[in-house]
């Protein structure tokens, strides 16, 4: 063998060699480093807190307040308002006449119970007002800054006035209203509705302390919880035209 293929072979030789050792540092370097990595990452989890988890981008929302709905959906159901005699509570009359001045019922809750043939006047704007086993009964109310809320009420002539009417249970009787929303009725029977004829003797004191547009009336706009078809009126309720109803409600409540 010459001289010059010697020391060609053990150039190449030593070529591999080298290559090999940079081969094994480099290994070496890898593993030192994915030790030194795999330290940091244990000593981190142990000394910083941990991140609680969550969604970015989505804000908790404040409940929004129950309100009762104008419209009518299938399988809900009209809700009963609770009751809390905080206000001024009239309750197992019969035959009588019953008046009420605006300093008693002025931005406060009403409650007529258990009357039968009875005559009642609210003069003033109460917040709500809850009527309940009314019997052959002629009752004027309003205007109600808030809600009026019946139930089994049968054999009467309610002349009323507020934001939301809500009707259930009730049968054969007449209302002369202004509704600035809507009246909503359930498992109710041979009602009539027409506008209410005595706005004109409310004061504009007191349609202020309502808040009430007096201009606004959705008296014809009846939703009804027991018929829901769209196409033909409901049977329940029937619109009683011009009100028949005395000239003033002094005369209508003799």
């Amino acid at each position: 063998m010459s001289d010059t293929d010697f020391e060609s072979k053990m150039k190449y030789k030593m070529s591999g060699i080298e290559k090999r050792r940079e081969q094994r540092e480099e290994n070496i370097n890898k593993k030192t480093i994915g030790d030194l990595n795999s330290e940091f990452q244990d000593l981190q989890s142990k000394v910083l807190p941990k991140k609680k988890f969550g969604f970015k981008g989505v804000k908790q929302r404040n409940k929004a307040p129950d309100v009762i709905k104008d419209t009518v959906d299938s399988g809900d159901k009209l809700e009963k308002p609770a009751q809390v005699d905080t206000g001024v509570s009239i309750r197992d009359k019969t035959s009588d006449y019953l008046s009420l001045e605006p300093e008693a019922v002025n931005s406060g809750d009403v409650t007529l119970s258990n009357l039968e043939n009875c005559r009642v006047k609210l003069v003033g704007s109460p917040s709500t007002v809850h009527l309940s086993n009314i019997r052959n009964c002629k009752i004027v109310a309003g205007p109600v800054s808030s809600s009026i809320f019946i139930e089994n009420c049968s054999g009467s002539t309610l002349v009323l006035s507020s934001q939301q009417l809500r009707i259930h249970n009730t049968t054969e009787t007449d209302f002369h209203i202004h509704v600035t929303s809507k009246a909503v009725i359930e498992d109710c029977n041979q009602l009539r509705f027409c506008g209410n004829p005595f706005l004109s003797e409310i004061s504009e004191e007191i349609w202020e302390i309502s808040r009430l547009d007096k201009n606004i009336n959705n008296w014809d706009q009846v939703g009804d919880f027991n018929w829901l078809a769209k196409d033909k009126a409901s049977p329940h309720w029937s619109k009683l035209g011009e009100s028949d109803l005395p000239a003033t409600s002094q005369l209508f409540l003799q």
